[in-house]
């Protein structure tokens, strides 16, 4: 891969960030049929070109603004696309690859609000919007079959999809002491996740795996002077 990067700051407000990466990429799995013993081979032989843009806006001393452009690939890995199976402790399923599964080729569009206040550069908020265009997503799906066969998930790809939403994020820092050498501290992140796909045969759905929302807090102790942390996470 090659990348080549572009960075600009205008005045003291505005900084262009660009930039585009070429890949070339190549993943053969070489598998059988269990039924005729014929090799069977899936070959992912592709050069993709990823560019991206960022522009940011700092239209106050604790205020700034950030839109980000770029294009990405979401590729699959070889238990993917071996024609072989195995089994998923966690779910209890049987789980077969898809060798002809293809690249999926990702949009990206974010914008996003960000608020630095109090005394320190960590304590901040945020508010965010976010667009992903999707083309032939993967998703895992079941396998049409009877018996105990039908306790199988394969994977395929949609014909295109979205997935957009808004994220809010938060953090607070308390200081401890006079010294200011020791703190407490509270981060907070959340996010409204909507999705669909499009299929072969037309029809529209969620896009397998993706959730509703998320939501994440983090409470810590930071003693600087020992460069000791402690945290508590829930999500």
């Amino acid at each position: 891969s090659v990348y080549l990067m572009y960075d600009h700051n205008f005045n003291s407000k505005w900084q262009i960030v660009g930039g585009v990466r070429v890949e070339d990429y190549k993943q053969e799995t070489d598998t059988f049929s269990l039924a005729t013993a014929e090799p069977i081979a899936s070959v992912i032989d592709e050069q993709s070109v990823l560019p991206s843009l960022g522009v940011n806006w700092r239209f106050a001393d604790t205020q700034q603004l950030r839109l980000a452009l770029s294009k990405t690939v979401a590729r699959p890995d070889f238990k993917e696309t071996a024609n072989s199976q195995f089994f998923e402790n966690e779910f209890n399923v049987i789980i077969r690859g898809n060798p002809l599964l293809e690249i999926s080729e990702v949009a990206n569009l974010d914008l996003r609000w960000e608020w630095y206040f109090g005394d320190n550069d960590r304590d901040q908020l945020s508010v965010a919007g976010f667009l992903k265009e999707m083309e032939d997503p993967i998703e895992r799906v079941v396998q049409p079959a009877s018996g105990t066969a039908g306790n199988s998930r394969t994977f395929r790809n949609a014909l295109d999809g979205e997935v957009y939403g808004v994220e809010v994020e938060a953090r607070k820092e308390f200081l401890l002491g006079s010294g200011g050498s020791t703190a407490i501290f509270v981060d907070f992140n959340a996010a409204y996740i909507e999705s669909d796909v499009t299929l072969e045969n037309g029809e529209t759905s969620l896009l397998q795996g993706a959730p509703e929302y998320t939501a994440n807090i983090v409470a810590g102790y930071d003693n600087f002077a020992t460069g000791h942390q402690v945290t508590l996470l829930y999500n």
